[in-house]
């Protein structure tokens, strides 16, 4: 937190939100009181931001500097047992993410988004940042160089505007669209206004089928026919299968399902 600060004039800003990667073997012994730890991580920030915008009595006759603003919504902390890198037994993988203001092209709903990654093991601490017009409430989104997917592991692939993606399907419920504030967004597209902010909702039923039930104003289709939309009174959706091609509004975003 206090190594990845943007810097305003009157104000620094703290990344907002977490993910913590751990491997397979050390989740299991922290599974059960995650919860407990996410709580105590959030503690423990707010304190640590409280200590640092305490005046040093050192620096009594300085300039004090902008203080760190702890996020309005609170911190967010996702504890998980994956990483797309992978992660060797007793390291730690931290993603720091921090919203940028987005462009006026895409409104609220798609910020910039500076990450940082770091990865604590035995051999010492490595940090990459880079940024992406991409929000990071559901970062399970990834490049297809960076997707392994596992077999069997359906998934959707559709290219925005921050190019190919895949996503892996490991919800009974998935809501898509662009996203913005009061909105929960399972896969976040970057594209123009012609997607909505939730489009449209995937799920999967006990049997393994899969259905889409479209939610816009602009339409979602498949074969060229507009699916079940939740306005009319549509429940389960449309049926999609392996292949099937899901296009929204007037083609700005096509997903496809993958299922084998």
């Amino acid at each position: 937190m206090e190594a990845r600060l943007y810097r305003l004039r009157h104000a620094r800003l703290p990344p907002a939100e977490y993910y913590v990667y751990l491997h397979p073997d050390d989740y299991a012994q922290i599974e059960a009181v995650k919860p407990r730890i996410v709580r105590d991580i959030q503690e423990c920030l707010n304190k640590r931001v409280a200590r640092l915008n305490r005046r040093p009595w050192w620096r009594v006759f300085g300039g004090r500097p902008p203080v760190i603003e702890i996020p309005p919504g609170g911190w967010a902390v996702h504890i998980r047992a994956s990483d797309p890198t992978g992660l060797e037994p007793g390291d730690l993988g931290i993603d720091s993410r921090l919203s940028i203001p987005p462009a006026p092209d895409f409104e609220d709903g798609a910020a910039t988004v500076r990450v940082t990654r770091t990865v604590v093991s035995d051999t010492g601490r490595t940090t990459v940042v880079s940024e992406t017009k991409e929000l990071p409430a559901r970062a399970e989104s990834l490049s297809p160089t960076e997707a392994v997917r596992k077999p069997g592991m359906p998934a959707l692939a559709y290219i925005d505007d921050t190019g190919p993606r895949v996503f892996e399907i490991r919800r009974p419920t998935l809501t898509i669209g662009r996203g913005g504030p009061g909105h929960q967004i399972d896969v976040v597209l970057v594209t123009s206004l012609d997607v909505s902010r939730e489009h449209c909702r995937i799920s999967r039923d006990a049997d393994g089928r899969f259905f889409v039930l479209d939610l816009s104003s602009w339409g979602t289709f498949v074969s060229g026919q507009r699916v079940a939309e939740a306005s009319q009174g549509g429940q389960t959706g449309t049926e999609i299968f392996d292949g099937t091609l899901i296009e929204l509004g007037d083609r700005a975003v096509t997903l496809e399902l993958r299922t084998k």
